[in-house]
């Protein structure tokens, strides 16, 4: 079985969307931490869990919590049809194209954090690890993946 939106796109198995889903999902928890832990702290504090529930935390963690399962899923499947259509199956090749991946996706967000808003260098690097962990780690993730269940990009 696999996974594949139309006859030009190519098939990916489910398994290794899975796999990369729950890697970029994980790692997306660095970025949410502080929202999850709004709601965490509110839902301790309040007398009820329906005050819990209807709190505007719980709201936005669960906002973040599924737009982030989204994203993870649909990252899964791109990175794997690059990594395939690119006949990528080594570790070096993986690297080179996730961080072709983190220079697209990231590299202007991370040049005009720093140059034009005058962010913090804090919350610049906390952007430019979490976007490494998404391309580049997610490429390596996906690489290793297949390595161990074959055929894994079918």
């Amino acid at each position: 079985m696999s996974l594949a939106i139309n006859e030009s796109f190519p098939a990916i198995s489910p398994a290794a969307v899975a796999v990369g889903a729950l890697y970029s999902h994980a790692t997306s928890f660095i970025l949410n931490r502080p929202v999850l832990g709004a709601a965490f702290q509110k839902a301790r504090a309040s007398s009820s869990l329906g005050q819990a529930v209807r709190s505007d935390e719980t709201a936005s963690a669960a906002i973040a919590l599924t737009s982030s399962s989204l994203v993870s899923l649909s990252q899964s499947y791109a990175v794997s049809a690059l990594l395939k259509l690119a006949n990528v199956t080594t570790y070096k090749a993986a690297t080179i194209v996730g961080t072709l991946l983190f220079a697209v996706n990231s590299g202007p967000a991370l040049v005009n954090g720093l140059f034009v808003n005058k962010q913090n260098l804090d919350a610049i690097a906390a952007h430019a690890a979490v976007s490494l962990l998404d391309t580049v780690g997610l490429s390596l993730v996906l690489t290793w993946w297949s390595g161990a269940e074959t055929p894994l990009l079918q």
